[in-house]
């Protein structure tokens, strides 16, 4: 993962942001200038909720009525359609530019947008790498080959496949070590690792994979 600045902040409309996702989202939204706040319909619920809006509302309206939040643009889409607000987020947030994008309220509440939401990126596996979505105590990131995770010792890393297989898959500088191996889908081999070392490298040369960094005590010293 290229550690480079957040360009848009996502906040869709599941579970609200809580422990390291509501942190990251709070330093972000202090930086100045701020990266620009993009709410899919919900989302901008979760973050009047945290005294903050967003720069633009996008979705349907079905949960955040134009009467409230009536000072912030809306880019509106129908109730029927045939993708979901987050889909919506996720794609304006690809056409803003090509800095880092981080979402958040994505990675709780119901099992089917959970899913929904980590597989959205597949969509356009080139860009995958630019999404990291952060959780109550961890944040995903993707890897079509390289991902260098900077934390601290005890920190837990799980390396999951998105492809039928991860080939030569090498894990440095965590508790458990891998050198070339071809990790197929399914496999729990790559699971709850740990950081041996404040920083980490993934490796592997074909396959997009996901990775989750759970930090000690839900701190991260960079978003």
């Amino acid at each position: 993962m290229t550690e480079t600045p957040v360009e848009t902040a996502v906040i869709l409309a599941g579970e609200a942001p809580q422990g390291l996702a509501q942190a990251v989202l709070l330093r972000l939204a202090a930086e100045c200038p701020r990266p620009f706040f993009l709410a899919a319909d919900g989302g901008a619920l979760h973050l009047a909720k945290l005294g903050l809006a967003p720069d633009l509302i996008i979705g349907d309206n079905d949960s955040a009525p134009p009467q409230l939040l009536p000072q912030v643009p809306r880019q509106v889409y129908p109730r029927a359609k045939d993708f979901s607000d987050g889909e919506a987020a996720y794609d304006f947030a690809l056409c803003r530019g090509q800095g880092r994008i981080a979402v958040f309220a994505a990675l709780g509440g119901r099992m089917d947008h959970c899913l929904a939401n980590l597989f959205l990126p597949l969509r356009r596996p080139e860009q995958a790498e630019r999404f990291v979505l952060y959780g109550a105590d961890c944040r995903a990131i993707y890897s079509q080959g390289r991902a260098c995770i900077e934390g601290q010792p005890g920190d837990r890393i799980s390396v999951l496949p998105l492809t039928p297989q991860l080939r030569g898959l090498t894990l440095d500088g965590l508790v458990y070590p891998l050198s070339e191996f071809d990790l197929i889908a399914g496999s729990s081999l790559a699971i709850c690792n740990e950081m041996a070392a404040s920083r980490c490298e993934i490796r592997h040369c074909e396959g997009l994979a996901i990775i989750f960094h759970y930090p000690l005590g839900g701190i991260l010293n960079k978003p």
